[in-house]
């Protein structure tokens, strides 16, 4: 038993190796593709042999399950597309090795890993590129054509600057854009490379796009060049507004208007304690008044007791 197992691992080792040195299937592991852009999943064969019935299969894996993409067999040339017209291989793929799979006009949708496999009768090989979308880009120069994660790009959505008028002391500025993916990132800073605080609502749209709208109020501290910076976070793509903001813009409080303000509470409280001060008085003078008419009569009533008791017989037959 022990022998038959040491000689079944030696003969797949003697089918593995020549394998291993015949042929090698390689690709990125990541690739960058831009919205509205054609993009290209690199995928190329390396063998010391000719490729002879080769038959190439393209994959996405997503979550719970894989989609197949787009397939071709040398043999008999047949194809199959997921989505005809949107994906294509190079023509003399199979003569160079290179079975790389090129989309067209990439949405935010196709993001995923994508799975190239390559078999024929004696061998197959696979490999696999996650490729992720990027809006808001117009160019990009790569590093390496094996590595999508190193690169320089330059933004292309517009970035609209308002000035909405004055609030309270200061200025309401607004910057908006439109394109983004995925969601980017907004800072506003000042000349002196200091952090405003805005107020941001970024939203998505039915083809997964970000717009932005950020606003915030700058006062006359802030004077010289605001600057509105919107960041891809994915490929460092940056588009900015600047505005270039003088004294002379913001709302001026005359000093005589701030004196005419401060004499007019200084009056409305001299009024004001004027009124509590005469209330106070009348209220007092008039119970002073009521308590020496009470007094009065407690007197009459002790000096003439009979009259008093008259007054009252008379006033309770009246009511009778």
């Amino acid at each position: 038993m022990e022998r038959r197992r040491w000689l079944s691992f030696a003969m797949a080792l003697l089918v593995a190796i020549p394998l291993s040195e015949n042929f090698e299937v390689t690709s990125p592991q990541n690739v960058v593709g831009i919205v509205g852009l054609d993009t290209t999943l690199p995928c190329h064969i390396s063998s010391t042999k000719p490729l002879d019935n080769i038959e190439v299969q393209w994959k996405k894996v997503m979550d719970g399950h894989i989609e197949n993409i787009h397939i071709y067999r040398q043999f008999d040339g047949k194809q199959k597309q997921q989505y005809p017209g949107r994906t294509s291989l190079p023509t003399d793929g199979f003569a160079t090795g290179n079975v790389s799979l090129t989309m067209k006009s990439v949405q935010p949708a196709d993001e995923g890993t994508y799975s190239c496999f390559v078999k024929s009768k004696d061998w197959s090989a696979d490999t696999a590129t996650v490729l992720s979308i990027a809006g808001d880009v117009l160019s990009c120069q790569f590093s390496s054509q094996l590595d999508s994660r190193h690169h320089l790009c330059t933004g292309t959505s517009e970035v609209f600057f308002e000035i909405l008028g004055p609030q309270g002391h200061g200025i309401e500025l607004t910057c908006r854009s439109h394109g983004w993916y995925p969601k980017p990132t907004v800072q506003w800073v000042t000349q002196n490379k200091q952090s405003l605080s805005p107020d941001t609502a970024i939203h998505q749209d039915s083809k997964q796009l970000f717009s932005v709208l950020s606003r915030v109020t700058v006062t006359g501290e802030e004077v010289g060049d605001v600057t509105c910076q919107i960041l891809n976070p994915l490929v460092q793509a940056e588009k900015k507004a600047i505005v270039r903001l003088s004294s002379a813009v913001f709302p001026r409080v005359s000093p005589w208007l701030t004196a005419f303000w401060i004499l007019f509470t200084l009056v409305l409280l001299a009024l004001a304690a004027g009124a509590f001060l005469l209330f106070r008085d009348k209220k007092r003078a008039s119970k002073e008044k009521s308590d020496e008419e009470n007094a009065l009569q407690e007197q009459a009533a002790e000096s003439f007791p009979c009259i008093h008791r008259a007054k009252l017989r008379y006033s309770s037959s009246s009511l009778t």
